[in-house]
């Protein structure tokens, strides 16, 4: 308690290296305090609040079932508890987040809508799940659905250049070019270097015939991978459709 307060004090005072001083020390000191005393409730209890706290759940879930093992009842085992079954959970959720990611990495999308079904409808507030279930949801061409979960996924305050993809996809699919544009421009401006957005973008520009802007992304796409296949492919309809060469890269 002595070290955990100091780490707390640190922590007000804004000095990260005293706090993970002192929470080294409590973690030093609770360890060697088991080892002398044994399966001792108060250490196994102190252990398994600080690596909660310290979001190391493994050791979390390790130290709270000893601790639930050994407990007298009261209010405190009942407090650590619920503990122990929030930390499960996570537990639980981040090995079905990494199951349905395998998955799709396989491209068994059916399967990871299996497993990431589970996981939203016991976390429906992270926005994690509904991803996955909008990327799956696209992979097997079932767009309107798709873009439902990745919408959802910015209602509950997620915006990243992934998702806006995705979106551009869907999009794309349902015959919304200009909304599709529009997701890929938000895209770029959250990964100004992003080759693949870049290149998405320059594509439904030229295949729209909006040469000013298909040229403007062409050239950005090029200052980063001028080797590229598909920008040299790009390149070269641009010239024939506009006669306009592309200059020499300074």
């Amino acid at each position: 308690a002595f070290y955990t307060s100091w780490s707390q004090y640190c922590k007000k005072d804004k000095d990260e290296k005293g706090e993970d001083f002192y929470l080294d020390k409590a973690l030093r000191t609770l360890e060697e305090g088991l080892e002398k005393f044994g399966e001792d409730e108060n250490i196994l209890a102190e252990l398994g609040s600080l690596h909660t706290y310290l979001g190391n759940l493994d050791e979390a879930a390790e130290y709270l079932s000893r601790y639930l093992a050994v407990a007298t009842e009261g209010e405190k085992k009942q407090k650590l508890k619920q503990m122990y079954k929030d930390v499960k959970l996570q537990l639980d959720s981040d090995l079905e987040i990494k199951q349905a990611y395998d998955f799709m990495m396989l491209e068994e999308e059916d399967k990871a809508l299996e497993v990431i079904e589970k996981f939203i409808s016991k976390n429906p507030k992270l926005w994690h799940g509904h991803f996955i279930k909008g990327w799956a949801l696209r992979k097997l061409n079932n767009y309107q659905e798709a873009e439902k979960s990745l919408l959802k996924c910015l209602e509950l305050g997620e915006a990243n250049p992934d998702i806006y993809n995705e979106l551009s996809i869907c999009s794309l699919e349902n015959g919304n070019r200009d909304l599709a544009k529009s997701y890929l421009d938000i895209a770029v401006d959250m990964d100004s270097d992003n080759l693949t957005l870049i290149s998405n973008l320059a594509f439904l520009h030229l295949q729209d015939e909006e040469f000013d802007e298909a040229k403007e992304w062409i050239e950005k796409a090029r200052l980063i991978a001028p080797e590229d296949r598909q920008i040299k492919y790009m390149m070269s309809e641009y010239t024939a459709k506009t006669g306009e060469e592309f200059g020499q890269l300074i």
